[in-house]
């Protein structure tokens, strides 16, 4: 059991006694041991909605509570399920074995530069933001000089021909050449294994090395080769999602997310102005907005606030009138204002977990 299960689930006000603690760690080992992506998407919506909307996913999810306690309840207990759901949550961004930066991204796109609360009292943001950081800089780790493994047959060939040695025939000399063969079988397995390994580690590396370099040669040339406009020249409401959008074409989605990306998009003039996220996406105009929106994107509100509301843009010809029905939607305040340099980390982050979810 995680030392902090206790305090996590000790908001649910249902009166539960010593021995229910252990039942519901078991329902969230089972739970994490068959997470999917998709479950934990759902999860994500699950913590920062009310009330909770049921769905299938949902409804397994409460099956592996149900089988560690079948004094679970299946319905009337939302507020536990939603404790339950952030538990869950917060193992895959607190647990290396469990780690799934797919929901530890989606935690912080649904909190829409942190304006937007989860209902549980765990901190979820600060877990995710946490994960996010080791995971960026392990990715960034030079690897380590590291000689080959000396692979050796000796013992299994000797052990092979003593046996052919103690009796000479056919049968026992068949049967030395099937158990010589098994171990070249097995030796050249792990050859490759082992050549496969390091050959991912140095193409990973250099992958990363390149990304560096391409960076760095956007943030010194001070030009939008995607807008093909001077960084300067274009508008300061629209750079947080045309310049968060170009560095996240720049950036690989292995990495989730590189521990200097503040620094990197306030080198390129994102600033601490503050533009409301309707501004900032109609001032773009249908032709961009277009750009920004593949075909193949997943629109999720709770999860994807800021493509919900460029979808919504498209649909009305970028006029007003979808702004009232996307803050209702989304729960944002469409007159609340943001800096433009958390603008710009939002939407690069809903950008990278769209290509981590599409994988």
């Amino acid at each position: 059991m995680h030392k902090d299960f206790s305090e996590w689930y000790s908001t649910t006000s249902f009166g539960h006694d010593r021995e229910t603690l252990p039942l519901r760690w078991k329902g969230v080992e089972a739970a994490l041991e068959e997470i999917s992506v998709a479950t934990a998407m759902e999860l994500v919506q699950t913590v920062y909605k009310w009330p909770l909307k049921p769905s299938e996913l949902l409804v397994s999810f409460q099956q592996h509570f149900k089988d560690a306690d079948e004094m679970f309840l299946s319905s009337g207990n939302d507020k536990e399920v939603q404790v339950l759901a952030g538990c869950v949550l917060a193992m895959l961004c607190v647990d290396d074995e469990h780690a799934m930066p797919e929901a530890a991204l989606a935690v912080l796109t649904a909190s829409a530069c942190g304006s937007l609360d989860q209902k549980t009292s765990i901190d979820l943001v600060g877990m995710a933001k946490n994960r996010i950081l080791i995971d960026g800089a392990n990715a960034r780790k030079r690897p380590a000089n590291k000689d080959f493994t000396n692979h050796t047959m000796k013992k299994g060939f000797d052990t092979a021909v003593a046996a052919l040695a103690e009796s000479l025939t056919i049968e026992n000399a068949a049967e030395t050449f099937k158990s010589m063969g098994a171990h070249i079988t097995s030796l050249c397995n792990s050859i490759q294994s082992e050549f496969k390994l390091h050959l991912t580690i140095m193409t990973n590396t250099i992958t990363i090395q390149d990304e560096e370099l391409q960076t760095l040669w956007w943030v010194i040339g001070k030009r939008s080769g995607v807008w093909d406009a001077k960084f300067d020249d274009i508008s300061a409401s629209t750079r947080p999602l045309l310049l968060g959008y170009e560095y996240s074409k720049l950036t690989t989605a292995q990495s989730v997310e590189p521990p200097s990306l503040q620094a990197v998009l306030t080198q390129v003039g994102i600033d601490g102005n503050e533009v409301t996220i309707p501004d900032a996406v109609n001032t773009c105009g249908v032709e961009i907005l277009r750009q920004l929106l593949s075909t193949d994107t997943i629109i999720c509100p709770t999860i994807f606030p800021i493509h919900d509301a460029i979808r919504r843009a498209l649909e009305t010809e970028a006029e007003a009138s979808w702004i009232p029905v996307w803050g209702k939607v989304s729960g944002i305040e469409a007159e609340g204002k943001y800096s433009s340099l958390d603008l710009a980390i939002q939407f690069y982050r809903e950008l990278k977990l769209q290509e981590l979810l599409a994988e």
